[in-house]
């Protein structure tokens, strides 16, 4: 359907920034693709056989587990060093509830100026729900969650009978359930691993045979965790 000759979102970002949402969910044929725009910094039009330089500062976002996914063989690894120079890591909502009273705040006051509503208020027992909800979507489940308040809450402060099913049903959680099961695995790796390496004077190779590692694992694991 390329009919008529126009820019790319690479092209257009020539000279700027470039943000690609979800990157862990692209196809191995798209990451392959990707990768070569970015090691030679060119790009080529569908249809045309001459190469488009381009300059553009890359951020990329993703839920997925990168290195997991690299390990298992669904995402290249080169593409993952080559978009992982400065990882910036956000916790997810369910670890900063703090936040929530702020955001839900702030999508009270979008929603109600977009939808033409008066401004709503969340009552304390509300905010106490929001707060221990676990928040698979994140941040913009959360948004979805205030926005549909906003249009079918009755009255001015927002009570728990408001809340969808989900939210009416959280429980607080219990004592350690707060921590996802993949952040504790990681915690002890991080740990099992330095710790091996300090009780090997530093010597890598040494800590490598000790975990029952070979070269490459170990090499693989020191940069993940930066040790």
């Amino acid at each position: 359907g390329a009919v008529a000759s126009r820019p790319g979102r690479f092209e257009l970002a020539h000279g700027g920034t470039l943000f690609l949402d979800e990157v862990g969910t692209l196809s191995t044929a798209v990451q392959a693709k990707l990768l070569r725009a970015l090691e030679a910094r060119e790009i080529e039009r569908v249809g045309s056989r001459r190469a488009t330089p381009v300059d553009f500062r890359l951020i990329s976002a993703t839920n997925e587990d990168l290195e997991s996914r690299v390990r298992q063989g669904s995402f290249r690894e080169d593409l993952y060093y080559r978009i992982n120079t400065i990882p910036i890591r956000i916790a997810p909502l369910r670890d900063r509830v703090d936040d929530i009273p702020l955001l839900a705040d702030h999508f009270l006051a979008k929603f109600s100026s977009r939808h033409g509503k008066p401004r709503r208020k969340l009552s304390a027992p509300v905010v106490g729900r929001l707060k221990q909800h676990y928040w698979k979507g994140n941040v913009r489940e959360l948004e979805h969650v205030i926005e549909m308040l906003v249009l079918f809450a009755e009255s001015e402060e927002v009570s728990e009978s408001d809340l969808p099913r989900a939210l009416r049903e959280t429980t607080a959680p219990g004592p350690g359930a707060g921590k996802p099961f993949a952040k504790a695995v990681e915690e002890f790796e991080r740990k099992r691993l330095a710790d091996a390496i300090h009780e090997a004077g530093g010597v890598k190779a040494r800590a490598a045979r000790q975990l029952g590692l070979d070269s490459n694992q170990i090499k693989y694991l020191c940069r993940k965790y930066r040790l």
